[in-house]
């Protein structure tokens, strides 16, 4: 980033805190994947809840039938406080109930003000976690592992939102099959889900599942009002079609689903970023195809074709995560990416 200047003529730099770790946590977290951030204890300052699949002493990408990893994993919230050098970390869950946390969603499920979590365990299952409330930093949280995702494979991501506009959030996630798939979990499809509550959502039988469609191991069923018509819909991705798929949110928890047709590109969708990058007023989606990062051009009618425009690479990386913001301070928007690296 030396090269990097704000408008000011500044240089853009980084400093970097330590919020937790290995060695402060007192046992081993690895395998750091995902964070969301939120107000959890309603103290007034941010707070995050991190996951940590614990994968350093095997490859979590690399298919191998004849091995089986342990149950092993982390979820941590780190609360923050008045010095953001000053965080109180606790560990949310773990092993059998977080197994190789991967991805974790923020939201008030219960109603009662607090904010609750949810976590997609690769290894396992979907978990709800609720926010006990005032006790949040030193009681275990009450939890219900969703019954309908025990025993179906691996989930990457989950999401929290309304879509019914009732108040009370549901959540979206895709079935990606097994946490490392071979050739037999590409040719099998397992669906992407929304699941929706009715009561108290420490019930099992309170929860019911709405398969919205099945693909060749799915990752991602992400929240956006892609069309503009003030309600959410759903962005899924498949990593074993590379291909991107629209679900419209057409009331009352109904769906039509409709592929994204990429122009140029083929994009599997694990992480992707929506904003209106050439402001025509529609939305656009930036992601990772065909080794580099690009953002696909919503046409006029979301029917039709999405033209894909390279951004960048940093080959022989792979582009795995991104975040935009206007970092240099000059009114457009900016991208940031990091990779795994090859």
């Amino acid at each position: 980033m030396t090269v990097a200047r704000a408008t000011n003529g500044q240089y853009i730099s980084w400093r970097e805190h330590i919020i937790d770790e290995a060695a402060s946590a007192g046992f081993k977290l690895s395998g750091s994947d995902g964070l969301v951030m939120a107000d959890i204890d309603n103290d007034g300052y941010e707070d995050i809840v991190s996951v940590h699949e614990s994968d350093s002493e095997y490859d979590s990408s690399a298919f191998d039938p004849d091995f089986v990893p342990d149950a092993e994993g982390h979820v941590r919230i780190a609360f923050g406080t008045a010095d953001p050098d000053r965080w109180i970390n606790i560990t949310l869950a773990e092993g059998t109930d977080a197994p190789a946390p991967e991805d974790a969603a923020i939201a008030d499920v219960n109603g009662d003000g607090y904010l609750d979590v949810m976590v997609a365990a690769e290894l396992a299952h979907l978990i709800y976690l609720q926010n006990p409330g005032a006790g949040a930093r030193t009681v275990t949280w009450p939890r219900l592992i969703l019954p309908m995702t025990e025993g179906r494979g691996s989930y990457i991501r989950v999401f929290l939102a309304d879509f019914d506009g009732d108040g009370v959030p549901e959540a979206t996630a895709p079935n990606k099959g097994a946490q490392r798939p071979g050739p037999e979990d590409f040719a099998r499809s397992t669906a992407v889900s929304i699941y929706q509550v009715t009561g108290d959502p420490l019930v099992g039988d309170n929860w019911t599942a709405t398969d919205l469609g099945q693909y060749s191991v799915p990752q991602n069923a992400e929240p956006v009002d892609l069309d503009g018509d003030g309600d959410l819909d759903i962005v899924a991705g498949s990593r074993g079609e590379n291909r991107l798929v629209f679900f419209e949110n057409v009331g009352d928890l109904e769906f039509r689903e409709d592929s994204i047709r990429i122009n140029g590109a083929r994009a599997a969708g694990f992480n992707l970023e929506y904003a209106d990058l050439n402001r025509d007023g529609r939305l656009d989606i930036i992601g990772a195809a065909g080794g580099g990062l690009y953002w696909f051009e919503q046409p006029e009618r979301i029917g039709d074709a999405w033209t894909a425009h390279l951004i960048g690479r940093f080959t022989p990386d792979s582009m795995t995560g991104l975040e935009i913001a206007d970092i240099n301070g000059d009114g457009r928007l900016d991208v940031m990416a990091g990779s795994y690296s090859r």
